[in-house]
């Protein structure tokens, strides 16, 4: 079995609770030689969580600047009149404003590196999928060659 390690060590009550469950099942009496379990939490790594927070935080930073813009641009024209046409070309514009955003890219661009899935998936990460495999693999293998 394999501990929900999604978030690391550091994590919520809710999070610490589940995963004494989980030790609980694992470690049951009349469970014992069919069952393994792998702590995962010390695989997740801190970028994990810093880099997405990165990149949404430049996103926002580049939307806000063009949302300003666009609004101070539009103040006496019609298009500011309608909310939805003016929050269409907000979106319009803030998405060609980060394809030219050096400081978005670049974190974008690392983002891109390390996560690829959701949270609850170690964001896609096969640095840690693949720490976990082995672990897995590595506590199975006493329990091949025991009997219950």
């Amino acid at each position: 079995m394999g501990e929900l390690g999604v978030g690391g060590e550091k994590v919520d009550k809710n999070m610490t609770d589940f995963r004494a469950g989980q030790v609980k099942i694992a470690t049951c009496p009349e469970l014992k030689g069919t069952v393994g379990y792998v702590r995962t939490a010390p695989f997740w790594y801190p970028e994990l969580d810093e880099l997405p927070r990165k990149m949404e935080s430049e996103e926002h930073r580049v939307r806000k600047a063009v949302a300003a813009q666009l609004k101070e641009q539009l103040k006496d024209k019609p298009e500011s009149a309608d909310p939805k046409k003016l929050e269409q070309l907000v979106k319009t514009a803030g998405d060609e404003a980060l394809k030219g955003d050096a400081a978005y890219q670049k974190a974008k661009e690392e983002s891109d590196r390390h996560v690829c899935n959701w949270y609850c998936h170690y964001q896609g990460s096969a640095r840690v999928y693949c720490m976990v495999g082995y672990s897995l693999a590595e506590a199975m293998k006493p329990l091949l060659t025991t009997k219950p």
